[in-house]
């Protein structure tokens, strides 16, 4: 049975674009009830782990916000609503400021993995602010679950920026209710 959901992790570029899952069953509410166009989505997380080639920081917390604008059972639709972030990163004890999260779309076409895109900024304490971004970070989850692992490498707008590796978990929750939202 083929996949599609859409994270919610990272976003503010979302608004230009909407981001699907062809094939998926949908996203549903913990009782099994596929959540109707219009429903605010969050995926957080606070495991994330930055590392680039002179640091590792860790995010005690990234939070991605999107509003489902299609849910049909075999395409779900999440579109930006412009309230995801990052807090409380740092790396050896020093704060590193992580900006601009930007969710662009996640995919998936099969039962347990797809992938997801997104942008943010890193704020260096030296004086430099880093964007990058990715089209395709791998991520995995299991059948009727409310959490999913990715792991991938953000690609820098300028070379000086190095490459950045990201790895973390997600919960998938309702916004408004709090309640898990489940990939089936």
């Amino acid at each position: 049975m083929k996949r599609t959901m859409q994270l919610t992790l990272a976003i503010a570029v979302l608004a230009l674009s909407a981001p699907s899952f062809a094939g998926a069953a949908g996203i549903t509410s913990s009782e099994g009830n596929l959540l109707a166009p219009g429903t605010w989505v969050n995926g957080v997380s606070h495991d994330t782990v930055l590392s680039g080639e002179f640091f590792v920081a860790e995010c005690e917390s990234l939070t991605l916000a999107g509003e489902i604008s299609q849910n049909n059972g075999s395409r779900v639709t999440v579109v930006d609503t412009g309230l995801s972030e990052a807090s409380g990163c740092s790396s050896e004890g020093t704060p590193l400021p992580i900006m601009n999260v930007t969710f662009i779309d996640a995919e998936s076409a099969n039962e347990s993995t797809g992938t997801l895109g997104f942008t943010l900024e890193v704020d260096f304490p030296f004086g430099l602010t880093c964007h990058y971004g990715a089209s395709a970070i791998p991520f995995s989850y299991q059948q009727n679950s409310d959490e999913i692992s990715y792991e991938g490498t953000l690609t820098p707008s300028s070379e000086i920026c190095g490459n950045l590796e990201i790895a973390g978990d997600a919960t998938l929750t309702e916004a408004k209710t709090g309640l898990p939202v489940v990939l089936d």
